[in-house]
């Protein structure tokens, strides 16, 4: 709905007057909440809100974290509310997204705070906390991105975390790499390829239809990569940039039956 001319000399004021504008002149953008002002977006605020439409009653959902409380609240979009606030979580949280087993239709939200607290939120048993892992003995810096995985073909379900830390070391040499756990027993199953050794920003699954294989796709700095969830050795990088860019953000789309990332 909105064609950016931002540029780096306009003040935030200016663009925020342009956007409101945009609201205003059409009818059908509307906005119920004013809440960046409430989170904590010191690492950026690309990974912190969730929309959901729950499976559990179909109603509309917004997640978010709020930096007084350290709670995570639940709106519900309809009546304009707060549902309920998650309490859990000690310090600022790094990242918050939602997820749904397709195999059996559980939701989930998961989160991860400054101090590597992982808690993982049953929302179809009431938002009861299902996992709470504290994971300060593995990494020594901020979870930057977690995602959940529940490939159909698996009896096995997957918690994947990203960070910039050092995850090993391989013949004296620094390895960056995220790690996947079985989230059925908690068990380290294996790193994953980084060839640029750079701190992965935003983790995103993908199911290829067409070669029914399921992949992780990090985005980094500098670069892209698409890794085989079983095959490391089918891994390949989808773009790299020399410049100091980072991708903070991606989502997948499909349209017309082919398959697209977009990243920012």
């Amino acid at each position: 709905e909105m064609e950016s001319d931002y540029k780096n000399e306009k003040s935030s004021l200016e663009y925020k007057d342009k956007i409101n504008y945009k609201f205003k002149k059409n009818p059908n953008l509307k906005y119920n909440h004013v809440i960046t002002d409430l989170i904590d977006d010191w690492l950026g605020i690309n990974d912190l809100f969730e929309i959901f439409i729950s499976y559990r009653d179909n109603k509309e959902y917004l997640a978010y974290p709020n930096k007084e409380t350290k709670n995570i609240d639940i709106i519900q979009l309809i009546n304009n509310k707060i549902q309920i606030s998650l309490e859990g979580h000690d310090s600022r949280i790094t990242t918050l997204k939602y997820f749904i087993n397709n195999k059996n239709n559980n939701e989930f939200l998961i989160s991860a705070d400054y101090e590597r607290i992982i808690i993982i939120f049953d929302i179809t048993n009431d938002y009861n906390i299902k996992y709470k892992i504290n994971t300060q003995k593995d990494y020594d810096y901020t979870i930057y991105s977690v995602l959940l995985f529940f490939p159909k073909n698996s009896e096995d379900n997957y918690i994947i975390i990203s960070t910039s830390n050092i995850a090993y070391y391989y013949e004296n040499t620094e390895i960056t790499s995220a790690k996947i756990y079985s989230l059925n027993d908690g068990s380290f199953i294996k790193y994953i390829n980084n060839s640029y050794q750079n701190a992965i920003y935003y983790l995103l699954s993908w199911y290829n239809i067409k070669e029914n294989k399921y992949y992780i796709i990090q985005l980094a700095r500098y670069f892209i990569m698409i890794n085989d969830l079983y095959d490391d050795e089918n891994s390949y990088d989808l773009y790299k940039n020399d410049e100091d860019c980072h991708n903070f953000f991606g989502f997948i789309y499909i349209k017309n039956n082919r398959d697209y990332l977009c990243s920012s």
